[in-house]
This record gives C-alpha cells, sequence and structure tokens, in this order.
C-alpha cells in the first residue's frame, strides 16, 4: 500500500468515526441501555468480569425488570 493509498484509508475510518458519534449522539436510551446488556453479557460469557454470584444474580433480575417494563 502506498502513501496515497493509506491516506485515503485513514480519512475513510475517520468518517466512519464521525458518523458513529453521530449515531450514538441521536441513539434513543433504550437501544443503548440494550447494547449495554448485550455488551455485559458477552464479557460475562468470555470471563472477562471477576464478578461474583451475588453480583451476577442482581444484574440478571435488572435485566428481567427492566425487559418486562420495556418490552
Amino acid at each position: 500500500m502506498d502513501k496515497t493509498e493509506y491516506k485515503k484509508y485513514i480519512s475513510r475510518w475517520e468518517s466512519v468515526k464521525e458518523i458513529e458519534a453521530q449515531e450514538i449522539k441521536n441513539a434513543p436510551f433504550k437501544l443503548l441501555l440494550l447494547q449495554t446488556f448485550s455488551i455485559w453479557d458477552i464479557g460475562r460469557s468470555l470471563h472477562f468480569f471477576n464478578q461474583d454470584q451475588q453480583t451476577i444474580h442482581l444484574w440478571g433480575i435488572l435485566q428481567k425488570a427492566w425487559k418486562e417494563k420495556h418490552a
């Protein structure tokens, strides 16, 4: 890859970054919360978090209550 192609590549990713920032800014709270739940579940399933059983249980209660109220 030459210097010109590299600059174009970087420029494209800067454009993507700007679009993503705008999408996050305009996203409804519900979507952001559901994404947070998903990220938490993925991290927990991959053992990224060192959480005790009580914390996991409480998080599950929060998720269930929120989904029942807003689904």
